[in-house]
């Protein structure tokens, strides 16, 4: 496998060997990173943001299999929570907007986990227990030609560019 980690170590993305990587434009992926948004979308009114938005990129790139994202988050994070929310990882898309992921949490660790298919902007968010409007997401992408394929890396990687 390989992970791709960002430079506040809050955000990482692991690839799994032999994954398929794609560019938005079907070309093979030579980089990926991972960097809190220059200017993140601003999430719907039933959520409270955990952390920052992060900008995984190349922005449109997709992956067969997915991908896992992960965020991680501090126990201070979470003090505005009166106990009711659900914590989940959102992913935006520009046709459809933010989407809620299926996560798991692990609360002992402080992160929190989802797969996903495509990069794009990911938050961590608390989402109101009485909000109806989230359904789950997710999705594989079929296989491609040409693609960029995950073979072996370090278990670790810095947010820097990579060859294919």
């Amino acid at each position: 496998k390989f992970v791709l980690v960002s430079l506040d170590r809050r955000a990482n993305v692991e690839i799994p060997q032999g994954t398929l990587a794609l560019s938005a434009q079907g070309r093979p992926l030579s980089m990926l990173e991972i960097r809190p948004s220059d200017s993140p979308t601003a999430l719907p009114p039933d959520t409270q943001l955990i952390g920052v938005v992060y900008a995984f990129g190349p922005a449109g790139s997709r992956f067969s299999p997915p991908v896992s994202v992960s965020l991680v988050f501090e126990p201070t994070d979470l003090s505005s929570m009166d106990g009711g929310e659900e914590l989940a990882i959102l992913r935006y898309d520009v046709v459809v907007g933010w989407s809620r992921l299926e996560t798991s949490v692990d609360a002992a660790n402080f992160v929190a986990t989802a797969r996903t298919a495509h990069f794009s902007q990911f938050a961590l968010a608390a989402l109101q227990p009485s909000s109806s409007s989230w359904a789950l997401t997710g999705g594989v992408i079929g296989g491609a030609i040409g693609a960029a394929v995950f073979k072996k890396a370090p278990p670790e990687v810095p947010a820097t560019p990579m060859a294919g």
